[in-house]
């Protein structure tokens, strides 16, 4: 789990979460969730996430590989 604070820099970085369900419909996607960035091609690709908490923590990753 990441802090509010630090989910709060994020996404002022651009970085939000998608519920898969309520975007691409119930059935495969539903309770897949998966991180996304804002005016850029930068999204959570391959494995999604079962839970939003779970895709902030791999947004947080994914940014602190880049230095963000």
């Amino acid at each position: 789990m990441i802090t509010e604070q630090r989910k709060s820099e994020l996404q002022q970085k651009g970085f939000f979460v998608e519920d898969m369900e309520k975007v691409w419909g119930p059935g495969w996607w539903s309770g897949n969730f998966r991180w996304m960035r804002k005016d850029s091609d930068e999204f959570q690709d391959g494995d999604t996430s079962d839970s939003e908490d779970a895709a902030w923590v791999d947004a947080d990753r994914y940014a602190k590989e880049l230095c963000l």
